[in-house]
């Protein structure tokens, strides 16, 4: 009977474990997407990567228009993150987003770095989503 309460304790704990990490997640998502939506065109970089410019060059995209997707990002856009930097240098988290369905009814994959306390986006990935070549 003692081993039972024990166990059932136990997961109990890991059980609320799991709850507070998934809340955390969830406020750490809601502050990024709010970033995204509010950030002042200034602070977003775009990291000049072949797929990326062959997107914007494909779609003609402004920089207006690399501005108003970012600041469209939804909740329900989140893909995954955050991640872990792969640069060992600059560890920040990693969030990757896929919007569906806005620029020519296409679905645009968006890898996003946040930096400095959440004051900057620089954008590693911009391109149709499932295009991972280059």
């Amino acid at each position: 009977m003692q081993n039972t309460v024990l166990k059932n304790k136990m997961v109990s704990n890991d059980t609320d474990a799991a709850k507070d990490k998934s809340m955390s997640k969830n406020n750490e998502l809601d502050e990024v997407i709010k970033l995204c939506q509010t950030i002042n065109s200034h602070y977003i970089e775009l990291i000049p990567r072949p797929k990326n410019l062959l997107f914007i060059d494909d779609f003609e995209l402004t920089q207006h228009d690399i501005v108003e997707l970012i600041h469209s990002i939804k909740k329900r856009d989140y893909y995954s993150g955050p991640e872990i930097d792969k640069d060992p240098n600059k560890r920040h988290p990693v969030w990757i987003f896929i919007k569906k369905g806005s620029i020519y009814k296409i679905a645009i994959y968006l890898k996003l770095k946040i930096i400095n306390n959440n004051k900057k986006i620089i954008i590693i990935s911009l391109h149709r989503e499932g295009d991972y070549s280059l």
